[in-house]
């Protein structure tokens, strides 16, 4: 709490703000040469609708990270650019497990449970091409400026921005041969090191822009199971671009990318029935204490803050991070394997015969802008057209329990792909009257193996295991479960278009609609299609020079989904399915998003102070969420848990939304971000809810709950130095400090992680085309989790446990970590 009265006393006693704007570069700035924001006339050009417009003048909640504030505060992974930005939240743990394996974007209180790119709440877009998956490894210092915008999106990128999107902007190579070279080096093994190069192909017609980046880390923790390493990661990355002007009219760019990810095994930690009363553990598990009434009725859990339940029983993280980081000869084996029970894994992905993941990605694109000049409706006006390729293949193996005992162990393949395409014509945008019309397709495969994957029941001969699965040992593990490879497709064709005009010369008002038509299948034996029209509507007025004020009204849909399994049930394991959960049918209803919206954008004192303030609220319906639900074939005893998907409930969101920037002297300047998120169900049933009083089906209500994994209150404040040192040498200091409130783990409300404060220091000396400095991440050392889930928990005695026992996957905080780097432009 006194964190989060520091943090509002400064934004208070500064009272400055911005929208994430990209500072003007002053001489001393040290961005890569020829990487200067898109300016028209001054102005800092965004592309956030799909159209250049001036920065000061663009009605939406967007944030703006320019190439000099990433350099600035040392952002290298999406999780630090969401930390800097109101209204969205990103970690590694994006769903249960946690690591690089997911991604998961959460806009303004919004979440989901579900993994699949496809049921994701926002997406990222690179260069406005859709990236589905992978996000972590693309590399920042690669680009020109990131865009975040806040709210549906549906209307201006298409499927996926259901809450959100965030556009990376690749820089535009120059004719101007230069490149940098880059190299840190920091505590626990941590590296990074990256080579760029730019400059003329053919004379004055064809540039490109080369870049290489390798970086990773050895891991924070040790395990206390085996004693391996816990959390390395490893990425080796290169991409080019090729820009091209043949004529002064027509402009072409062409993009690629592959990286290759090699990761350890996580470093999470399980809090589940070892460490309860119950499992005659340490009693860290205390919600039976906190609530008598619950005591020997359901199994416990954990309520409160999961830091202080934690630190009050006198443990530290490295007491309790028990994954497994080995693999006996046998099971290396079966994971090596092509098949497991006679069944076929996913294939085209770089199987890994290691605790890890495995992740190669490839990202090509094609960007053409053609200025005509014809005439009437002709005259100033552009076609673009964008396509672009996505292949991501994976394949990921951990300990599944996140246990000291090596017992349930998972492999985890993957593989996605995509094809999209769009072609826009757009009038002169100086008009008073100005349209677009567009059309757009994308086409995506998701292959995953199954429900999960493989899993392995990998136990020692002493502990015992129940006969039905045979007697697995060290050298003969047992398959539990594998599956046919699920493929998941979808295809989205969408017409849209765009009307502008000006009422005065300060008020205007736009309208934005895309028809969408959404085809999802799953196998050859289920096909859905869902058609939207999506509009956005928006009336905006320049009030004041340099600013705007608008708003905003825009709707937003996700589509439904399957359960595949529901035509296959036995009767009886219908009829278990139902006491559950009434009638479920095969597809499930597609959610909507209502969003009402105000906004003030305002630059003052020739760009010295900008800020931008947001408020919003929205109506989420039909939301979605999973369910596990134990199930048992009556003829011949067989018992499952299967996990469906049902449309759970709506949920009410609002909040404000408010940062900016300033430069208080030559010397001084800074930002600040302050975000309020208020996420309530209005009416939702709970998921894998058995921890409830008078639970037994597993479900509870939870109407009036906030919605998970996004904190109410969060904020930042940057602050940087910049003067002379000396007549050669000049000097800079920037330290920042991030905030992130009470942050609930699971529907229920049960317990929460946050209300913790972690700052970073960096400082440094640069002459001429040579930067030398110091960092530290995580100054102080502070302790908080990052991030925590609710799931099932395997370690209990019985088999089946996991139906009815649930415990917290959590990820450990990173500790301070000092380095340095050095940095020459050429």
């Amino acid at each position: 709490m006194n964190s989060k009265i520091a943090l509002l006393a400064s934004v208070a006693i500064l009272g400055l703000s911005q929208t994430a704007v990209a500072q003007d570069r002053t001489e001393g700035d040290t961005a890569l040469p020829g990487a200067d924001d898109e300016r028209l006339e001054g102005d800092i050009i965004v592309t956030a609708r799909r159209r250049p417009e001036a920065l000061t003048e663009a009605p939406v909640a967007l944030s703006l990270i320019g190439a000099a504030d990433i350099e600035r505060l040392d952002m290298r992974t999406l999780e630090d650019v969401t930390l800097r930005t109101p209204g969205v939240q990103f970690t590694e743990q994006a769903t249960l497990i946690p690591g690089r394996v997911n991604t998961a974007i959460r806009f303004r209180g919004m979440d989901t449970n579900q993994p699949v790119p496809s049921q994701q709440v926002g997406t990222i877009f690179l260069d406005g091409v859709y990236v589905a998956t992978g996000v972590q490894s693309l590399d920042l210092n690669a680009l020109e400026r990131i865009e975040v915008i806040k709210g549906p999106q549906s209307a201006t990128f298409g499927r996926s921005t259901f809450g959100g999107a965030i556009n990376y902007v690749m820089r535009t190579p120059s004719f101007v041969p230069q490149g940098r070279v880059s190299a840190s080096i920091a505590e626990y093994g941590t590296y990074d090191v990256s080579l760029n190069h730019e400059g003329p192909l053919l004379g004055d017609v064809v540039a490109y822009r080369v870049g290489l980046r390798g970086f990773g880390t050895g891991g924070q923790y040790t395990s206390i199971a085996d004693g391996g390493r816990l959390g390395q990661e490893r990425t080796l990355s290169g991409n080019l671009t090729l820009y091209a002007e043949p004529t002064p009219d027509l402009r072409i760019r062409l993009r690629g990318f592959y990286g290759e990810d090699r990761d350890g095994q996580n470093d999470g930690i399980f809090l589940g029935s070892a460490l309860s009363n119950f499992g005659q553990g340490p009693d860290l598990a205390n919600c039976n204490e906190l609530i008598p009434s619950r005591q020997g009725v359901v199994p416990d859990y954990f309520c409160g803050n999961v830091n202080d339940i934690v630190a009050n029983a006198g443990f530290d993280w490295e007491d309790l991070v028990g994954n497994n980081t080995r693999l006996t000869p046998a099971t290396l084996a079966l994971f090596a394997a092509d098949e497991a029970n006679g069944r076929p894994k996913v294939s085209n992905v770089p199987r890994r015969t290691t605790m890890g993941l495995n992740r190669d990605q490839l990202r090509l694109a094609g960007i053409l802008d053609w200025d005509l000049n014809g005439g009437g409706i002709f005259d100033n006006s552009t076609i673009s057209v964008l396509t672009g390729y996505n292949r991501v293949a994976v394949d990921y193996v951990h300990d599944f329990d996140h246990a000291p005992v090596a017992a349930w162990l998972e492999q985890d393949p993957q593989f996605d792909e995509d094809y999209s395409f769009e072609a826009r014509f757009s009038s002169d945008q100086d008009r008073r009257l100005r349209f677009s019309l567009g059309v757009s397709y994308l086409d995506i495969l998701h292959v995953e193996g199954g429900s999960g994957g493989v899993l392995v029941y990998d136990y020692l001969e002493e502990r015992g295991v129940p006969t039905i699965f045979g007697t697995p040992t060290l050298e003969n593990p047992v398959v539990v479960y594998s599956a046919d490879p699920v493929e998941e497709t979808g295809q989205t064709l969408g017409i849209f278009g765009y009307v502008g005009f000006d009422v005065t010369d300060r008020l205007t008002l736009d309208f934005e609609g895309r028809f969408q038509r959404d085809t999802i299948g799953q196998g050859a034996e289920f096909e859905a299609t869902f058609e939207n029209f999506l509009p956005r509507v928006t009336l905006s007025y320049e009030a004041i020079e340099d600013g705007v004020v608008w708003a905003t009204y825009s709707k937003g849909n996700l589509p439904g989904f399957f359960n595949a399994s529901i035509p296959g049930l036995t009767p009886s394991e219908l009829e278990d399915v139902e006491e559950l959960l009434g009638e479920v049918g095969v597809f499930n209803d597609e959610e909507e998003l209502q969003n009402y919206e105000i906004g003030w954008r305002q630059a003052i004192a020739d760009g010295a102070i900008n800020f931008s303030l947001v408020g919003y609220y929205m109506e989420w319906t039909n939301q979605k969420t999973r369910v596990g639900v134990p199930v048992v074939d009556d003829p011949t005893g067989r018992a499952r848990v299967l996990t469906l998907q049902t449309n759970a409930g709506n949920s009410d969101l609002w909040g404000i939304e408010f940062e900016g920037s300033f430069r208080a002297t030559e010397q001084l300047s800074g930002s600040v971000m302050v975000n309020w998120a208020r996420a309530e169900y209005s009416d939702f049933t709970c998921p894998f809810s058995n921890f409830v009083v008078g639970s037994v089906s597993g479900r509870a209500e939870c109407t009036g709950n906030t919605t998970p994994k996004f904190p109410e209150w969060s904020g930042s404040l940057a602050l940087s130095w910049d003067d002379e040192l000396t007549a050669d040498w000049d000097y800079y200091v920037t330290a920042d400090g991030n905030y992130m409130g009470r942050a609930y783990n699971e529907e229920a409300n049960f317990s929460w992680i946050g209300d913790t404060f972690r700052a970073n220091l960096r400082a440094g000396v640069r002459r001429d085309n040579l930067r030398l400095e110091a960092f530290a991440t995580n100054l102080f050392d502070n302790d908080d989790l990052l991030s925590a889930s609710r799931i099932s928990d395997f370690t209990t005695e019985s088999l089946f446990g996991f139906a009815s026992n649930f415990g917290l996957i959590v990820t450990p905080p990173q500790r301070r970590t000092i380095g340095v780097r050095a940095t020459f432009d050429f």
